[in-house]
């Protein structure tokens, strides 16, 4: 940007994206930087001179003036970050220039979601005075939701039980809806695992008969007249994992579980088989039966930490038998 009679070196350097630039000139020298909204440059022109911009939503210019050389120059050069460039001018002026990339640092307002596999200390203890009877028992606070689908036709049709219920008894008690209409269930899960139930609508029933496989009830339904078709329906769960510790070994477990009301309700199974399991948190115990199907019940005792993401340790016991600890980590 000369003036005035004065020789110079008029040297334009465009560069998108920002970039941190040095030019090794004795000279007078205008720069144009055009570097992305709300990036930084650092611009260092010899000399000792260094400028540093902030980048606003428009082309930034900058001058510095050195000693001039001996003739008039105009070089415009556009190199991307990360590239190089050499080039002479003549009268002995060489540059070389190589285009860095440039760190941004982002501020963004973000949630942090914390791994919650956890180590604390566990301070509960196994308490066989209590009465494990209520454990079993559903509140009128507790609702227990499950998903599923059944096929007609070819089509899969969604389910909705808004609140299904499965004591140790094994009785299935609850109620949903589907493209149907809203309906009641009633049924009986047996000891070698296999389910049939009653879903009533208020014009006629279905019958649904099945077997409990894993976190799923799954089988075949049918209606007077016509054939047979599957279904699924499966407990909505946040997702846990979980192992139990017996004799120095660790023995893992699928499991759904869902607590409302501060109760506890799931289904799961493991290397003995598949179970339910009911009990009580007051958000910091939590405390449960896992019943295996057709077969014994184990007492597990622990305490939670964490709010979104829980993570569960504590002890089982099979009383006048064995015992050990667990862990449980839900998401």
């Amino acid at each position: 940007m000369g003036g005035g009679g004065n020789d110079s070196v008029d040297a334009n350097v465009e560069i998108g994206g920002g970039v941190d630039l040095t030019v090794g000139l004795n000279a007078e020298v205008e720069v144009e930087i055009d570097i992305e909204a709300d990036a930084t440059a650092d611009v260092q022109l010899g000399g000792d001179v260094e400028i540093e911009m902030e980048a606003k939503p428009k082309t930034v210019w900058c001058a510095c003036f050195l000693p001039k050389p001996k003739n008039d120059v105009e070089v415009e050069v556009e190199v991307e970050a990360g590239g190089s460039l050499g080039f002479g001018l003549g009268g002995g002026v060489e540059i070389e220039y190589e285009a860095p990339v440039v760190e941004v640092e982002v501020g963004l307002d973000a949630e942090a979601d914390f791994d919650l596999d956890m180590e604390f200390e566990v301070a509960c203890e196994i308490d066989l005075a209590v009465d494990f009877a209520v454990w079993g028992q559903s509140s009128d606070e507790q609702k227990v939701n499950w998903n599923g689908y059944y096929v007609q036709g070819g089509a899969q049709n969604e389910m909705f039980l808004e609140n299904l219920q499965i004591d140790f008894e094994g009785g299935i008690n609850g109620g949903g809806d589907d493209v149907c209409g809203a309906f009641s269930i009633v049924g009986s899960l047996n000891d070698d695992g296999t389910f049939t139930f009653e879903k009533a609508y208020s014009e006629y029933s279905v019958m649904y008969n099945g077997l409990m496989e894993g976190t799923a009830l799954r089988g075949m339904w049918s209606l007077a007249g016509q054939a047979e078709e599957e279904f699924e329906i499966k407990l909505v769960s946040s997702g846990w994992t979980g192992h139990f510790e017996q004799g120095g070994d660790q023995n893992d477990m699928e499991l759904n579980m869902g607590v409302s009301g501060g109760c506890v309700f799931g289904t799961g199974n493991d290397d003995v088989g598949c179970f339910i399991l009911r009990g009580h948190s007051d958000g910091t115990e939590f405390n449960f039966v896992k019943k295996y199907i057709g077969k014994h019940q184990v007492l597990y005792f622990g305490e939670s930490r964490g709010d979104r993401k829980k993570v569960v340790k504590g002890k089982w016991t099979i009383p006048d038998n064995c015992e050990g600890t667990f862990k449980l980590k839900q998401g």
